[in-house]
């Protein structure tokens, strides 16, 4: 069907003669068909009569509507082309707008008009589709102001005016409104004349503003009774009524229907006709529902004020629900003697409103309403929120009571400016919009569509997209990560990366990548992004002082602190760096942990927990990665480090004394690219030594020629805390120096471990960019190869120097036995003719009395012979009760004529009469001496007292468990005192380890205290020190208490020698002791044969070996030694007893000799008791 026949119906109707005279149309229509029929026949109809037109087309896009128009069988294009047909959209900004609507939109359209006139066409034709426009205006001046200009231009210009009203649309008011201010209607097809219309000259000033209504209402009341009483049954008035959906009910005062519209038959199984002049009680409804009403319809007769209200109908054709409106109408008098009701069917309303309430409950998206807040200037500030849903709820945790009334900033307080602008745009200019954002305060990702809800307003309909961001984030992430390590080479520009690759994907202001080390237990932060100062690089935290050491321990994550309690200490940390929320993770190799990725906000995100999975597979993707470049870079590392390590080997193997630690030192310092440092090791006392060190870093002149020497004492700083703790420790400044030092700007010290035990240290200082994580990790790695390759160095330097050591005291010892056996050999002379001439003289002879000084003289000669023997350890002990008084006294009177006068003496030995015990009376004197000359040296500078004392105490059980390592029981105190320098400490815990000194080079051999300490314990006593700095020491010797005494060496010779008549053969290499010996023994009735010579011994001896008795032989001779010559002559006489005579001995002892068969061994010089009782237990025992 074409235009021509779709319209045939309206073809009369646009050229009424009353259309011609009154061009100001309202047209009602329900359906979209009736809507588009109207209109296109219309606009044909006008264009084809050469007039311009304009259609308003405010409900109605323009694309949509020109698709529409070709339904309809109306193709516009050509006559828009020509600008015949304007169609300005409902989104047009060049209308006029605001408050004055009315006048401005008159004007403006007057001039369109009078341009159109001007251009040649016939006539202006003007289409609106008021719904919007009386939406906006529901005033009822501003709707009859802008019909009076409408009727005013339809009457003095060639102006038709066709104005559309939908009235599925159009409520009670307006459509009242509606029909007061057209003169003419179109209804279903007819164009009818209104009879609601008030003309503009029935319209004074006067009853402008509040009486208008009244006016109107008296004035439509009076043509109504007019024309009521002509046209009665008129049936375009009817038509008019007919025409409209609702149902119209006209009252008088007898509250009876005066008319009914057929309407009602939709809704009631009544003739209408049949209701007419009843009232509400005589039609037969309940009586409570007819007092409703007639109340509601008394109460407009009384005050002349419409009433509105919605009620239930129910019937035989189903339950409707109505809005329900009764206005007055007024005679010319303002007497109200009828009302009109108009009922609205609103049931599919009522139920599209509950389904939409349904759906609002029940959609999974999240709706709000909201209005936009401006500031004086008009500039959008803000907006308040009017209405949720619940999914709203669901997605932010937020409830009515929460969030209705409040604005945005009150509720999201960190919103951005520019989303304030947009949701303002979509209000104001009812510009849609769709975006995705994130939200800071419910830590969510939205996809958001804000469109205009009404004026001034905004609805905003959004759903949860955080998964798939995160996943997106995921995906980011990995890829970067994999980007960086194909990219870059080094580490440590990896581990700088992560952190800003992990902040700008998943959306945290901090992150951190902490690596664990296992060998100090710390977490080592080695790369950030966002700390503060108190975290940068490589700051090195104590495993259990940190989320992240929690993290490893547990090797679980770990997320939002603040609800997670594993760790009271970092929460404390956390708090005072104002970090609200954190998420961290382990770093995993199978099951090896390498340290931890961290994130941090210093805003609460509720929803942390939700990136524990994707923060998990993004470190273990970097860890992995991880590995992967560190297994590359050790297999380049390792190639490095065996080149490194033989040129290290090569050097402890060809490099000696000093020259090999400087050497190592170049090597390092190269290693590290540092400019000074310093390779040191562990001395015999504890202290840091140091033969190679950097001379630039001292100034001028303060450089030593021999090692540096760091005392264990003074072991401060990062220095000390790396050598006590045993750890690898650096920082890059600042550090306090002394004057001359070179600037430190950085230093790393490493100390060198063997088996747990401290052997030596490096140190490297001044790198151009500072010390970071892989050197400590590289000079830790270096100083474990070096340990054992230094502990064998220093270990063979040691030995070596204690063999040299050694060697040197066997040479003393040698030479002092030598020295010793000369004077045997010169005393034994003396001795012996001594002995002998004071028998030759009588006891009253003053001869005899000078004799026995020189026997009491050479005794004391033999005394120092054996402490020569004892010192060279030589001679063989013999312990027997002594007394220790007359040895104390000895001793000082030989120190007062050997140490100088600005040492004094002072002895206490009163307190005591026996001070017997049980020693080796030469031990005891080299104990004493020993003590002594230790004094005298701690003294030799400054002089000062020597105090020597004895006195005999009682060792209590509570002594002996509490303080000594001595048996309960009574002890002879001796103790020495000197008034010297003092030692420290750790000295007096050494100072009886051997070869341990405290004397300078060359002055001591670290064996004195030693010996003294293995003398006194093997006499069961005790020895101990207690010395101070600056006030001396003392020393005090515990030797148990013995009953019985022994002079130890005798000087008596009133005894009587034993005597004998056997034959003995004398051998002795020197003659002076052969002729001594054989005069001995022949005054002691002996036969002597004497011989100077072993090899004539034995010839004699085998020529007779019967014809001897006993055999004396020296040890120490040419040719044959005594022991080599006893063994002859007991293989040719078993039974020949043999007594050896020696000067010194080392290897011979009294068990020694009676193994070889020997009977007897004497210690020269030879005293003649002492021969004569030896030789008669010989004798005798064979008898």
């Amino acid at each position: 069907m074409n235009s021509e026949a779709r319209n045939t119906s309206f073809q009369t109707l646009w050229n009424s003669p009353e259309l011609r005279q009154e061009g100001h149309i309202a047209c009602f229509y329900e359906t979209r068909d009736q809507y588009f029929r109207i209109l296109t026949s219309y606009l044909v109809h006008g264009l084809k009569a050469g007039e311009k037109v304009l259609y308003f087309a405010a409900d109605h896009a323009l694309n949509p509507l020109l698709s529409d128009f070709k339904e309809f069988d109306f193709d516009p294009s050509e006559y828009l082309q020509t600008e015949q047909l304007i169609i300005i959209d409902k989104n047009d900004q060049t209308i006029p707008a605001g408050h004055q609507y009315c006048d401005k939109m008159a004007d403006w359209l007057k001039n369109q008009t009078e341009y159109a006139m001007a251009h040649g066409f016939r006539r202006f034709r003007l289409v609106e589709d008021v719904i919007k426009q009386t939406s906006a205006l529901p005033c009822l001046d501003h709707l009859v102001d802008y019909a009076d200009h409408l009727n005013d231009l339809t009457r003095k210009r060639p102006f038709f005016a066709l104005c559309m009203f939908d009235l599925n649309r159009v409520d009670s008011d307006n459509l009242v409104n509606a029909l007061r201010a057209h003169p003419l209607a179109v209804v279903r097809g007819q164009i009818l004349k209104n009879a609601y219309y008030i003309p503009p000259e029935q319209l004074t000033s006067r009853f402008r503003g509040a009486n208008i209504v009244r006016y109107r209402m008296t004035s439509l009341y009076d043509r109504y009774q007019q024309r009521r009483a002509i046209q009665l049954s008129e049936e375009k008035y009817r038509a008019l009524a007919e025409g409209i959906p609702d149902i119209i009910i006209r009252f008088n005062r007898n509250l009876q229907h005066e008319y009914i519209s057929s309407s009602i038959s939709r809704y009631i199984d009544i003739f209408p006709m049949y209701l007419v002049g009843k009232s509400h009680k005589d039609i037969g409804l309940p009586e409570e529902i007819s007092e409703y009403w007639e109340k509601q319809i008394r109460q407009v007769f009384d005050t002349g004020r419409s009433v509105e209200t919605d009620f239930e109908l129910s019937g035989i054709k189903g339950t409707f629900m109505f809005n329900w409106r009764v206005f007055p109408e007024f005679d010319t008098d303002g007497t109200v003697n009828t009302v009109i009701s108009i009922a609205r069917d609103i049931t599919a309303t009522q139920k599209a409103e509950k389904e939409f309430r349904n759906l609002f409950n029940k959609m999974l998206d999240g709706f709000a309403v909201h209005e936009i807040i401006c500031n004086a200037a008009g500039l959008p500030i803000d907006y308040r929120f009017l209405a949720i849903n619940p999914a709203f709820t669901q997605m932010t945790g937020l409830t009515e009571q929460d969030i209705i009334g409040k604005t945005a900033l009150e509720i999201m307080p960190y919103i951005e400016s520019f989303r304030i602008q947009t949701y303002w745009n979509v209000a104001i200019n009812g510009e849609s919009a769709h975006f995705e954002q994130y939200n800071r305060e419910f830590d969510r990702f939205f996809k958001v569509t804000a469109y205009q809800h009404a004026p001034g307003q905004f609805a905003c309909i959004f759903s949860d997209i955080t998964q798939r961001k995160q996943a997106d984030a995921e995906r980011k992430t990995l890829l970067a990560i994999s980007e960086l390590f194909m990219k870059e080479k080094n580490i440590r520009a990896i581990y700088d990366n992560v952190p800003e690759i992990l902040s700008e994907n998943l959306l945290f202001p901090l992150a951190a990548v902490v690596l664990y080390d296992k060998y100090s237990e710390e977490m080592v932060f080695v790369a950030t992004r966002g700390f503060p100062d108190a975290l940068k690089h490589e700051i090195r935290v104590p495993l259990c002082q940190s989320i992240s050491g929690t993290v490893v321990k547990t090797r679980e994550p770990l997320a939002d602190f603040q609800a997670d309690k594993r760790n009271e200490h970092a929460s404390g940390v956390l708090k005072a760096l104002n970090i609200k929320s954190i998420i961290s993770v382990p770093l995993m190799i199978s099951d090896r942990v390498l340290g931890t990725v961290t994130l941090a906000d210093v805003r609460k995100r509720p929803n942390i927990r939700d990136l524990i999975d994707t923060l998990m597979l993004i470190a273990n993707h970097l860890a992995q990665e991880i590995d992967r470049k560190l297994t590359s870079e050790s297999l380049h590392k390792t190639k490095n480090e065996l080149e490194f390590h033989n040129r290290i080997a090569t050097i402890f193997l060809t490099a000696f004394d000093n020259t090999l630690f400087f050497s190592v030192l170049e090597l390092v310092l190269e290693a590290t690219q540092s400019q000074h440092g310093y390779f040191g090791y562990i001395d015999l006392e504890g202290n840091l030594s140091i033969p190679a060190i950097t001379r630039s870093i001292f100034g001028s002149g303060r450089m030593p020629d021999k090692n540096l020497s760091f005392q264990k004492q003074n072991w401060k700083g990062l220095r000390g805390k790396s050598l006590i703790e045993k750890k690898c420790l650096y920082s890059n400044g600042p550090f306090n120096l002394p004057e001359d030092h070179q600037p430190i700007s950085c230093a790393l010290f490493v100390p060198i471990i063997y088996q747990d035990k401290l052997i030596g240290q490096f140190a490297v200082a001044n790198k151009a960019d500072g010390y970071a994580e892989e050197d400590r990790l590289m000079l830790k790695a270096l100083s474990e190869y070096i340990a054992p390759l230094l502990y064998a160095k220093l270990s063979s330097d040691n030995s070596r120097k204690q063999l040299e050591q050694t060697q040197r005291m066997e040479s003393i010892g040698v030479l002092a036995g030598g020295i010793a056996h000369d004077f045997n050999n010169i005393l034994f002379p003396i001795i012996g003719n001594a002995e002998m001439l004071i028998d030759d003289f009588p006891e009253y002879s003053p001869v005899n009395n000078k004799i026995k000084q020189i026997l009491k003289a050479a005794m004391r000669a033999q005394g120092l012979v054996q402490q020569i023997l004892a010192f060279s350890r030589q001679q063989v002990d013999e312990r027997v009760p002594i007394r220790l008084k007359p040895i104390i006294s000895e001793v000082m009177k030989l120190l007062r004529s050997s140490l100088p006068s600005t040492i004094t003496f002072t002895q206490d030995l009163s307190r005591q009469q026996s001070c017997l015990t049980l020693a080796d009376p030469t031990q005891v004197h080299q104990i004493l001496m020993n003590l002594c000359t230790n004094a005298f040296h701690a003294m030799q500078e400054s002089g000062g007292n020597l105090h020597v004392s004895l006195e005999e105490v009682t060792i209590s059980p509570n002594d002996y468990t509490g303080t000594f390592d001595l048996l309960p029981g009574k002890y002879n105190k001796l103790s020495v005192r000197d008034t010297g320098h003092g030692m420290p400490k750790h000295i007096q815990e050494k100072i009886f380890d051997p070869y341990y000194t405290t004397k300078g080079k060359d002055k001591g051999t670290g064996l004195g205290l030693s010996v003294v300490h293995g003398i006194v314990k093997s006499c069961k006593g005790h020895i101990s020190v207690d010395s101070e700095i600056g006030k001396g020491s003392q020393f005090d010797i515990y030797l148990p208490v013995c009953d019985s005494e022994s002079n130890g060496i005798s000087t008596k010779t009133t005894e009587i020698a034993p005597r004998g008549t056997e034959h003995i053969l004398l051998v002795d290499d020197e003659d002076p002791i052969v002729i001594l010996i054989d005069q001995m023994l022949t005054r002691l009735g002996y036969q002597v044969t004497s011989r100077s010579s072993s090899p004539e011994a034995l010839d004699a001896f085998i020529s007779q070996p019967d014809l001897f008795d006993l055999v004396i032989t020296d040890m120490t001779m040419p040719y044959l030694t005594g022991i080599q010559l006893a063994r002859k002559m007991m293989d040719v006489r078993p039974d020949i007893p043999v007594v050896l005579c020696t000067g010194f001995s080392e290897r011979i002892t009294e068990n020694t000799v009676k193994q070889l068969g020997i009977r007897k061994l004497i210690l020269k010089p030879v005293i003649r008791m002492d021969l004569a009782k030896t030789i008669r237990s010989v004798l005798d025992k064979r008898a």
